[in-house]
């Protein structure tokens, strides 16, 4: 049983954020939002939003701990929550695209184009998406919060969070694939719970015929998948330019078989570690490696090999100052390909550390954080 901490709310919230510490690859949180919240054509970047989200989320974990097992997911440099829901561990299935950069980095360079009009897919569609979407998000995460007495605590102390949580919702309304859609009605449905009436996915505005990860957004026969596949390895603006080029497209690909070629290396967002990203000294960890690929995996602490894991969790008994760091796990499938996932940040903390849930429960997380990737944090018992 963890010792509760008589500290105040920001207190636990600031104790929280140093621990973290400054070298670890963590956004900078020094000032915020990092994006203009709402956003306007130019200025769009879903990767922003959901950092702002992850930085917004800190004071918050000071009153629900469970938010920060979590908050790993939600940063753009490791988001991938939008796969199919599931109802047992580990909660959060990923579609193997990577969010914040690469799919809704697509919407995003549409929407910050005021004049892209290429393959029946327009800027102004695509704005009108967002708008629709924003606004019933932004609604919907009022009503919940209001209807439990919370709103003008969150909006107290973290101002950016419902406009940030909106924005990033909206993206993942447009994206419009059936996982997509199924993921966000899973995650607002926890609504229900506290007696709000989620909104239901029909409402959304969708695009998913250009975003999904199976449609085709520039129309060369060639899906977002596959040139995702091909592409990511070469980095997000890469991968982005050519899934809206359709003179650009992997080779044995697009309407004549045959394009510029396939890029090399590790290929990012087909896995995803999932475990608490804080623990206590001489606490049990458990990092699992959540993918849908067969093959072999290898983990690394620091990007040093460690020798003794080898299967698809690594756990550490007894947790020791030595284990905190930054962990991925690649997977060989066999193939010519290796799959890598985002670092995985562990801070291990002194025992005691970490504070009792203050009774919010449910009513923080279904009303403000469940609605982007913790539908898997269940009501304290």
């Amino acid at each position: 049983m963890m010792k509760k901490k008589n500290l105040s709310v920001l207190a636990i919230a600031v104790a929280i954020f140093v621990a973290a510490g400054p070298a670890m690859a963590l956004p900078n949180c020094s000032t915020l939002p990092l994006t203009p919240l709402p956003p306007s054509p130019g200025n769009f970047n879903f990767c922003g939003a959901l950092d702002t989200v992850y930085c917004s989320l800190i004071p918050v974990a000071g009153l629900v701990p469970e938010i920060a097992m979590f908050a790993n997911l939600v940063m753009c440099e490791t988001a991938d929550i939008n796969g199919a829901p599931i109802e047992e561990e580990p909660y959060v299935q990923p579609n193997g695209m990577l969010d914040g950069q690469y799919e809704l980095g697509v919407i995003a360079a549409v929407l910050n184009n005021t004049g892209f009009n290429q393959n029946g897919l327009t800027h102004a569609a695509t704005l009108a998406a967002f708008n629709t979407n924003f606004a019933l998000l932004k609604t919907t995460i009022e009503d919940a919060l209001a209807a439990v007495g919370y709103l003008p605590l969150v909006n107290m102390i973290a101002p950016h969070l419902i406009n940030s949580l909106s924005y990033g919702l909206a993206g993942y309304a447009i994206l419009g694939d059936e996982n997509s859609l199924a993921a966000l009605d899973a995650l607002v449905g926890l609504l229900a719970d506290i007696g709000v009436t989620p909104p239901d996915p029909e409402d959304f505005v969708t695009m998913g015929a250009w975003f999904a990860p199976n449609a085709d957004a520039d129309g060369d026969g060639c899906t977002n998948r596959v040139e995702y596949e091909a592409y990511a390895a070469l980095g997000a603006s890469t991968y982005v330019a050519n899934a809206l080029n359709p003179a650009v497209f992997p080779e044995g690909c697009g309407a004549e078989g045959e394009g510029e070629g396939e890029g090399e290396g590790e290929i990012p967002g087909q896995v995803v570690i999932i475990g608490p990203g804080t623990v206590e000294i001489n606490a049990r960890l458990e990092l699992r490696a959540v993918t849908a690929l067969n093959g072999t995996f290898t983990w690394l602490k620091d990007e040093e090999v460690c020798p003794d894991e080898s299967g698809s969790s690594l756990v550490i008994e007894r947790v020791t100052e030595a284990d905190a760091g930054g962990y991925r796990v690649i997977v060989d499938t066999g193939g010519k390909a290796l799959y890598t996932s985002p670092t995985f940040w562990v801070t291990v903390v002194p025992a005691g550390s970490l504070p009792l849930a203050s009774g919010l429960g449910l009513a923080v997380l279904a009303g403000a954080c469940a609605l982007v990737g913790f539908a898997g944090i269940r009501r304290k018992k």
